[in-house]
C-alpha cells in the first residue's frame, strides 16, 4: 500500500475537498462526514488510483458521488429550496465557464474535451474514431488544457 502517497494527498487536498462539500451541502457537519468518506474511499483504492495531476478530478468526482448518496440518505434533513438554489447557481457558473471555454478552443477541441471528460469516452475509442493514435489524443488533450490554463492566467 502506498501510505506515503495517501498522506501527501490527504494533506494537500483535504481542505479543498472539504470546502467543495461545504459549498454543496451548506452544512459543516455534513461536509465533515462526506469528506471523511471521500478520503476513506481513496485510502481503500490507493493502490488502484492513478496518482497523477488528475487525482483532484478523481477526488471531486468521488465527492460528488458521496454527496449524492448523502443527500438521498438524509433528504429529510436538507432543505429542498437550498438545493434548488444551489443547482441554479451551479448551472449558471457552468454556462459562464462553458461560454469562456467555447471562445478559447475550437469546436473540435471542445468536442474532444466533452467526449473525454463529460461523457467518459475512452481514449482508445476517441483515437479509433479520429483514426489517430492514443498518444496523439493524449497530446491533444494536454495542449487544450494548456491553452485553457494560459488563458486563465492571462485573466488573473
Amino acid at each position: 500500500m502506498r501510505i506515503d502517497e495517501y498522506e501527501i494527498l490527504f494533506k494537500k487536498y483535504y481542505r479543498q475537498i472539504f470546502n467543495y462539500c461545504r459549498v454543496k451541502l451548506r452544512s459543516e457537519h455534513s461536509s465533515f462526514d462526506c469528506v471523511q468518506e471521500v478520503f476513506w474511499i481513496l485510502y481503500q483504492k490507493i493502490d488502484k488510483v492513478d496518482v497523477t495531476e488528475n487525482i483532484l478530478i478523481w477526488l471531486y468526482r468521488t465527492a460528488d458521488k458521496v454527496i449524492s448518496r448523502y443527500i438521498k440518505k438524509n433528504s429529510k434533513d436538507l432543505s429542498l429550496d437550498s438545493l434548488d438554489e444551489d443547482i441554479e447557481d451551479k448551472r449558471e457558473m457552468f454556462n459562464e465557464s462553458y461560454e469562456i471555454i467555447d471562445t478559447i478552443v475550437s469546436k473540435e477541441e471542445l468536442s474532444l474535451l466533452e467526449n473525454y471528460y463529460l461523457e467518459g469516452v475512452a481514449i482508445r475509442e476517441i483515437a479509433e474514431k479520429a483514426s489517430v493514435s492514443e498518444a496523439a489524443i493524449y497530446k491533444r488533450i494536454e495542449r487544450i488544457k494548456a491553452k485553457i490554463t494560459r488563458y486563465g492566467k492571462e485573466l488573473l
